[in-house]
């Protein structure tokens, strides 16, 4: 089972400067968030990698490579303890520019290429307004 909320929230998440730039830091938010936990959640908690390691096709055949895609990205990074290292790389603008694109392709999905159970789990959603994240 994939669950398409969650992917689009992480998708935004990591689409987002914005966000990062407070989550990634201390902050008084109540936020405490990294690149490892995002794509953590995006590939993994979401169930998009186990879908694609059996065989199916999730989101389409263009979205699903644009995500694999995205994934070698995410692992490719350093998982710094330190995100200032990270988040004003230009593989991290690369990363961001990904994630909007699959996005995009998420949202376009209309399923008639799938063979995956795709539904919403209904977490919660990020409620804290991040100006690029708002207008994803």
């Amino acid at each position: 089972m994939v669950y398409k909320d969650n992917i689009i929230e992480c998708l935004k998440d990591l689409a987002s400067y914005d966000l990062q730039r407070a989550a990634w830091f201390e902050n008084d938010l109540g936020l405490s968030y990294s690149l490892e936990t995002n794509a953590f959640d995006l590939f993994e908690g979401s169930g998009w990698s186990e879908t694609i390691k059996d065989g199916d096709v999730v989101f389409g055949k263009e979205a699903d490579k644009a995500l694999l895609e995205l994934e070698a990205a995410c692992d490719a990074m350093p998982y710094e303890p330190n995100a200032h290292k990270v988040i004003d790389t230009p593989e991290m603008a690369i990363i961001r520019e990904m994630a909007k694109r699959c996005l995009k392709l998420v949202r376009e999905s209309d399923g008639s290429e799938s063979t995956a159970e795709i539904t919403n789990s209904g977490a919660p959603i990020c409620t804290i307004s991040f100006p690029d994240r708002d207008i994803l």
